[in-house]
């Protein structure tokens, strides 16, 4: 499921690092090569609008099923087209049909006996107790170290390998 949620979801991150490749390649203008990555997003907040509330209309399964696929699909002409055109309409639609993921993890949730559903679609992180405490930058907070009193003179650090 991981795998395939990825993998739905790269394909509207694709262009970026390429568009002076796709720019040069598909003789595209640098609008219509930028216009690539604002098609992924716009498409992506459309299949979120329009297609994600269908999974409580219709089976989820089937409707993964469908949207992976179309991804598939419109990834593979995105990759082979000839011309800006075609991979910025590709590239549109792709990212429509890619909220599949979306779809997949209520499926996830539903197919799961009722004692695991709240662990099949939750990352494994350790309870709130076992996490180190957070700055508020985000860096861990360590608490400091009390170093033992050193046999030589002038040494505020304890000798490594014991005493």
């Amino acid at each position: 499921m991981a795998v395939a949620a990825g993998l739905s979801v790269a394909g509207n991150y694709f262009a970026r690092p390429l568009l002076g490749l796709l720019r040069s390649e598909l003789a595209m203008s640098t609008t219509t090569a930028g216009l690539t990555i604002a098609m992924a997003r716009v498409g992506y907040a459309l299949g979120l609008g329009l297609l994600v509330p269908l999974g409580d209309r219709y089976s989820r399964r089937g409707l993964a099923a469908v949207l992976l696929a179309a991804t598939g699909v419109l990834l593979a002409v995105a990759g082979a087209s000839p011309n800006g055109s075609l991979l910025l309409t590709a590239t549109g639609l792709a990212a429509v049909t890619s909220v599949g993921a979306q779809v997949l993890v209520p499926f996830a949730a539903e197919i799961s006996a009722p004692d695991r559903r709240a662990r099949s679609h939750r990352a494994r992180r350790p309870h709130r107790r076992d996490r180190p405490p957070l700055h508020a930058a985000g860096r861990v907070l360590r608490r400091p170290r009390v170093l033992a009193p050193s046999s030589s003179p002038g040494c505020s650090r304890p000798p490594r390998g014991g005493s």
